[in-house]
């Protein structure tokens, strides 16, 4: 009897040694989409961070003369996205201009996803568990030289724990 048992803590503290340690992240995001007072201009921003980087999109276009004016996708630094759980802001000056948007929890809708995955390969899997929470917003602000007039948009906060197993 002794002998199983010693086998037994042998095999149990062999397999948890494969198990990585946790990495927990959290991720933010902000999308933004309307038109300047004269209406001709209609600007499109989305705004992420994953794994500590944030990254810009941004598209306008003269919506009266169907002409693009400006489109690019760049590296942010961090502190140009905050979202806490009521509001969502971007600030932050790039070549192609400077944006300022406040976006602040209008109610009108709430989405949230909590799940969790699990990614098999050869030689072991990652498992994630997480959660998402987005919130319709009223904006408040500019980007490249035009002020927005109606505009709508999102904010979103999300947080994750992934757990590497390893054969």
């Amino acid at each position: 009897m002794r002998t199983i048992v010693a086998v037994t803590l042998s095999v149990l503290f062999s397999v948890t040694s494969l198990i990585a340690a946790p990495v927990r992240s959290t991720g933010a995001s902000l999308t933004v989409i309307g038109h300047d007072a004269t209406g001709c201009t209609l600007t499109f921003l989305s705004a992420f961070r994953s794994s500590g980087t944030t990254f810009l999109f941004y598209d306008v276009s003269d919506t009266c003369q169907y002409l693009p004016i400006i489109s690019g996708f760049v590296e942010i630094p961090n502190t140009a996205l905050e979202v806490t759980k009521t509001q969502g802001s971007l600030t932050v000056t790039i070549p192609d201009g400077t944006i300022s948007v406040v976006l602040m929890r209008d109610g009108a809708m709430t989405t949230s996803f909590i799940g969790q995955s699990l990614r098999q390969f050869s030689g072991g899997m990652l498992r994630t568990n997480g959660s998402t929470t987005e919130h319709s917003a009223g904006v408040n602000g500019y980007a490249f030289g035009h002020v927005f007039s109606g505009a709508s948009g999102t904010f979103s906060l999300s947080r994750e724990m992934t757990v590497e197993v390893t054969k």
